[in-house]
């Protein structure tokens, strides 16, 4: 199964879900990124909300010169390691070697996965009152 996703894999939905099926766009319908699997297990995903382009750069003028950068950071998802696959589970975990949010390096991260042709789905798991899961749908552009 891990074979499968080797390759690239470009964002096509960015989503959150919550327990009555309400769907939500954090950073619009459409987010940017991709994803890259190793056939040396090593893998590495960015995710960009549109439009952080137009964050002002540093020292524009308001004094506090690190706010244009910590907003485009909130606007960017940025890490990579090594992953696994439990095709018996349907989970596929990454354990982060290295992140633009340092609070990620060192963990686990375990999602749910269905693979479908060229289509990656990729679940966390429910967190919250409303049982909310974030979804995010890849698209094959290139391996296999």
């Amino acid at each position: 199964m891990a074979s499968e996703l080797l390759g690239a894999w470009r964002l096509a939905e960015y989503a959150f879900t919550d327990g009555d099926g309400a769907v939500t766009h954090p950073w619009g319908e459409s987010a940017e990124g991709l994803i890259i699997f190793e056939a040396s297990g090593q893998m590495s995903a960015q995710i960009m909300r549109p439009g952080r382009e137009t964050v002002p750069p540093p020292g524009d003028g308001d004094g506090d010169a690190a706010r244009p950068a910590e907003q485009a950071f909130r606007g960017y998802v940025a890490y990579f390691g090594s992953y696994e696959v439990d095709a018996e589970a349907g989970t596929l975990s990454t354990r982060v070697t290295g992140a633009l949010n340092p609070a990620m390096v060192g963990t686990e991260q375990r999602r749910e996965f269905e693979l479908a042709g060229d289509r990656l789905t990729l679940r966390t798991p429910e967190t919250g009152p409303r049982n909310t899961s974030g979804v995010l749908v890849w698209e094959r552009v290139a391996g296999r």
